[in-house]
């Protein structure tokens, strides 16, 4: 598919807020099916993808387009909300392969241009943020992946698998795997695989105030991560603040090796498992 004349002319749009979370709007919900009718997905293929999470309440006698097509539009609003993402994620498996990036692009530039908190990313939908958040978790995979921090980089895959938890995100547990993340590229960057992070931060390197937003950051992390309170509870602005900080520092710390394979740090070390 062609470019967009603002993608063609490079004109950057203004990301609305987020402000869909614990919903999928029903005037929305036709997007999901629309997308992949513009890639020319038959009906028949996207009834088969309705009915693996719906399971009932979709005529399967019928074989004509039209008559599916209808079908498919008016179950869509009587769905239960976190169906409609389910049912989004099963539509990409039947989207032939070729189309498989096109629908992930088309459906997450909806997602961003109607306040949703909500991306999909290799067929599956996962937490959004803020743009801050959404680049320094990708920088974070990409690099500590490319550099050999494996298990740095399932940290931080950890960390958005908690903040897509619902009914109630797990804020504590991204936070934790997040600091992990960082911690784990800290060990490797000194080769003291014993230490805390809170005692590596002088070995590190780090520029002024680089060094100060790390220990500050460590202090953070240790009062409200490690040390939960039944008074004080990490919230999510907060928490979304605290994973991207720790991938935005992971990422300048991981930066600094060539490309290679660290040397694998016991997962028993990790004080935040």
């Amino acid at each position: 598919m062609s470019e967009s004349f603002a993608e063609r002319h490079g004109i950057e749009r203004a990301i609305p807020e987020i402000t869909i979370t614990d919903d999928f709007p029903v005037e929305h919900r036709t997007a999901v099916i629309q997308i992949a009718d513009q890639l020319n997905v038959p009906a028949s293929s996207l009834r088969k993808a309705m009915l693996k999470v719906l399971v009932t309440g979709i005529d399967t006698t019928n074989r004509s387009h039209n008559f599916i097509w209808e079908d498919l539009v008016l179950t869509l609003p009587g769905c239960d909300w976190p169906d409609v993402y389910e049912i989004a994620q099963e539509i990409y498996e039947v989207v032939p392969v070729n189309q498989q990036q096109e629908y992930e692009r088309l459906l997450n530039r909806f997602f961003e241009r109607n306040g949703f908190g909500w991306m999909m990313r290799d067929g599956l939908i996962e937490y959004r943020g803020a743009e801050p958040f959404v680049v320094a978790t990708k920088a974070a995979e990409k690099v500590l992946a490319s550099r050999g921090f494996d298990r740095a980089a399932r940290e931080v895959r950890e960390a958005m698998v908690d903040l897509s938890r619902r009914p109630m995100p797990d804020l504590t547990g991204a936070a934790t795997h997040a600091f992990g993340a960082l911690e784990a590229v800290a060990r490797e960057d000194t080769g003291q695989h014993k230490k805390t992070l809170g005692q590596l931060v002088p070995d590190l390197d780090l520029q002024p105030p680089l060094d100060e937003v790390m220990s500050k950051l460590w202090g953070f992390a240790s009062e409200t991560v490690r040390h939960i309170s039944e008074k004080k509870d990490i919230e999510a602005p907060e928490a979304e603040f605290a994973v991207t900080v720790a991938c935005a520092l992971a990422t300048l710390v991981a930066s600094k090796q060539p490309p290679s394979t660290p040397s694998v740090t016991d997962a028993d070390d990790l004080p935040f498992e």
